[in-house]
């Protein structure tokens, strides 16, 4: 093992014990001899990746991302902060579906896994589950499309929270970097129940769908997020990335 091989897998070591930290050190290693150009994500659509680009831009390589993941689904699979994790991050991760505490607290020690359903108030709601887990949702009218494009598995009984109050307890007075959604329709309820002027992460990403990109500002995400002093700066597939005001006007202006 040479010495930049030996660096990853010590670092790697400390994040994901060294079974997996020899796995991907190989694979990292095998990548520089027959794909150097190649680089390894784990979210759905490259969300990682756009992510590591603000990263760098806006917040430097000098430490480690925070990060709060609502709907993240499993520690890996799809994963749009997995990528941050192995090079040092953590953060909060809720998911509605109580199968993936186990995972996230073996895989990812570090995160603080929720197992909640985050809206605009508390208040008992149906969770509509489907074959597909990710696209678990409370959104009624959402459940209706997917039932369309998915397999219904049943519905179940929870109690809504909202963000700001899941947060004050998780991470009471603590910042973080970023806020990642997921929610499946469920975007503009979570962002609303945040209370973006006291826990304002720098980014946020956010899951927009049927958004028009010759008027973005008609949708109610963008607008609210705008109405925050968040400003989009990309938009990809399904995809929103939005920066708060503070970091555009350091780097930006």
């Amino acid at each position: 093992m040479t010495n930049s091989n030996w660096a990853v897998f010590r670092t790697l070591l400390h994040q994901v014990g060294w079974r997996r930290a020899l796995g991907l050190t190989l694979m990292k290693a095998l990548r520089r001899v027959l794909a150097p150009h190649f680089q390894f994500h784990y979210s759905q659509t490259g969300e990682d990746l756009v992510l590591d680009f603000l990263k760098r831009r806006y917040i430097g390589d000098s430490r480690a991302l925070t990060y709060v993941d609502v709907g993240c689904h499993d520690p890996r699979r799809i994963s749009s902060t997995y990528l941050q994790y192995l090079a040092g991050a953590s953060g909060v991760c809720v998911d509605m579906d109580p199968k993936h505490a186990r995972p996230f607290r073996s895989e990812r020690p570090r995160d603080v896994f929720v197992c909640a359903a985050v809206s605009d108030s508390i208040a008992k709601v149906t969770v509509h589950e489907f074959a597909s887990s990710e696209v678990n949702t409370i959104n009624s009218h959402q459940a209706v499309e997917w039932a369309k494009r998915w397999v219904p598995t049943g519905t179940r009984e929870m109690e809504s929270v909202t963000l700001y109050e899941l947060l004050q307890e998780s991470t009471p007075g603590r910042a973080f970097d970023l806020l990642h959604l997921d929610v499946e329709g469920q975007e503009l309820q979570v962002l609303r129940g945040a209370n973006l002027d006291v826990f304002r992460p720098g980014i946020v990403i956010c899951e927009i769908h049927g958004i028009d990109l010759s008027s973005t500002m008609s949708n109610p995400v963008v607008e609210f997020l705008s109405e925050k002093r968040f400003s989009m700066v990309a938009y990809a597939t399904m995809n929103g990335y939005f920066v708060c005001e503070e970091l555009r006007d350091r780097f930006d202006r």
